[in-house]
């Protein structure tokens, strides 16, 4: 709700003298019905549109578990390359909902391993830590190698960055109880839709 209110102010002085193009900002579905205009709210109109997906995603990941994100992923990655290759013109405004799909479906399976409870231990995080180093090292190297043309590989390869980045930052607030790292990152979870 706070994120209807925060586009209901930008939309009134962004100085926008089409009422339609008003009304699909501030409900979110600029993404869907301003092709000629920029959709300023994109990344909540993505997020809505997989959450509506999401009873599938979740349906699929909890019957097939690793397979089911596998295959989700899969999936968003053949999409991709048809948008990439037969609708070129499409490509930049569906890329940027595109490439979201594993990470949110990734979201999916640790959702459900938080749901059960279960707990990593502290040589398997620091081992993920030390790993998500890495890849992270491994990932913006191999970036540089890539035509231009094929840049959006580059947000299918920060996927398991952003995993990594959950767990790294969750071992160290579960090792370091201060009010002052954990109301911060408290503040930035509830509101950092609101910021972006």
């Amino acid at each position: 709700p706070s994120s209807f209110i925060v586009a209901f102010i930008i939309s009134c002085f962004s100085g926008i003298s089409n009422i339609w193009i008003f009304l699909a900002r501030i409900t979110f579905l600029d993404f869907y019905v301003c092709k000629a205009q920029d959709p300023v709210f994109w990344y909540v109109s993505a997020i809505l549109l997989l959450y509506l997906l999401f009873p599938l995603f979740f349906r699929i990941i909890k019957k097939y578990r690793y397979w089911g994100l596998t295959l989700i992923i899969v999936i968003s990655l053949i999409i991709t390359a048809i948008v990439f290759f037969l609708l070129p013109g499409m490509f930049y405004q569906w890329e940027v909902l595109l490439v979201r799909i594993p990470v949110f479906a990734t979201g999916i399976v640790l959702g459900q391993i938080i749901e059960k409870d279960m707990k990593i231990s502290n040589v398997k995080a620091l081992f993920i830590c030390l790993f998500g180093i890495l890849y992270f090292l491994g990932t913006m190297i191999s970036i540089a190698a890539f035509p231009t043309e094929f840049n959006f590989i580059k947000h299918y390869l920060y996927l398991p960055f952003s995993v990594f980045l959950v767990i790294i930052i969750s071992f160290v607030r579960s090792h370091i109880d201060v009010a002052f790292i954990n109301k911060p990152l408290e503040f930035l979870g509830v509101y950092c839709l609101e910021m972006y």
